[in-house]
C-alpha cells in the first residue's frame, strides 16, 4: 500500500517552479477547505491553476479538513485584510460531513447561511472581507460521484445542492460577491477524469479545468 501510494504522488508532476517563477505581486486571495488546498505541495492546486492561467502568482492559505465553523484553523481566521482586489471562498463540506453526517442538518446549515443568505458565518464573513475593499468569489462545490470517499457521497442529493442554493442567494443579495457553481465544468459523467483516485478531491486535470473557469470568471466580473 505505501508502495502504490509513493508512486501515485510521483505521477503527479511538480508545477511549483513554474508558480514560483509568476510575478510577484498578486491580488488575489483563496480559503477554504480540500477543494482549494488539495496538492498545493506540488503546485497542482485549483489556485495554482487560477495563477498560471493569469499569469500572476494567487496567495492560497485554504486548508485541508477546515470547516466553516469553529476551530483556529477555521475558513474565516484564513482571512486577513491585505489590500486584495479578490477574495476566493469555498467551504461547507466539512461541517456537513463531519457534524451531521449530511443527513438532517438544517441547523448545521443556518449557522454556515441562512436559507435567504442574510445571516450565518459565512454571510459574515463575506461581509468583513467586501467591507474591507475587495470582491468575493463564492464556490459551489461540484458534483460528486456515488462512490465519493469519506462520507461525502451522502451529501451530494440534499445538503450539498441546498448549501449551493442559500450561497446563490447570499451573492445575488450583495454587491461585490459572486457565486461560482464548479459544476459548470466538472461532474461525474463528462468528467471522469477531473476527479482524484479518492473521487472527491479535483486531479491534476480537475484543478486545471476549475482553474481555468475561475479565471475566466475573474475577467468577467472585473471592470
Amino acid at each position: 500500500m505505501l508502495l502504490a501510494l509513493l508512486a501515485l504522488v510521483a505521477c503527479t508532476e511538480n508545477l511549483c517552479d513554474t508558480v514560483e517563477a509568476l510575478p510577484e505581486g498578486g491580488d488575489v486571495l483563496a480559503i477554504g477547505d480540500s477543494l482549494l488546498a488539495w496538492k498545493a505541495p506540488r503546485c497542482q492546486s485549483v489556485p495554482d491553476h487560477l495563477a498560471m492561467t493569469r499569469g500572476r502568482k494567487v496567495t492560497n492559505r485554504a486548508i485541508n479538513g477546515t470547516r466553516v465553523l469553529d476551530g483556529g484553523d477555521a475558513i474565516p481566521a484564513q482571512y486577513s485584510p491585505d489590500g486584495w482586489a479578490w477574495v476566493i471562498v469555498d467551504g461547507g463540506g466539512n461541517d456537513l460531513n463531519s457534524s451531521c453526517d449530511c443527513e438532517n442538518c438544517d441547523f448545521l446549515l443556518d449557522q454556515i447561511v441562512s436559507e435567504d443568505g442574510s445571516t450565518g458565518d459565512m454571510p459574515d464573513l463575506v461581509d468583513r472581507v467586501v467591507g474591507d475593499g475587495a470582491q468575493v468569489m463564492l464556490l459551489g462545490y461540484y458534483l460528486l460521484p456515488e462512490n465519493a470517499r469519506y462520507g461525502f457521497a451522502e451529501c451530494r442529493d440534499s445538503e450539498f445542492p441546498e448549501l449551493f442554493v442559500r450561497y446563490e442567494a447570499l451573492a445575488s443579495a450583495r454587491d461585490g460577491v459572486t457565486f461560482v457553481n464548479l459544476g459548470e465544468v466538472m461532474d461525474p459523467t463528462s468528467t471522469p477524469e477531473a476527479y482524484d483516485n479518492d473521487h472527491l478531491h479535483p486531479s491534476p486535470e480537475g484543478a486545471a479545468l476549475l482553474g481555468a473557469l475561475l479565471a475566466e470568471k475573474l475577467a468577467e466580473a472585473t471592470p
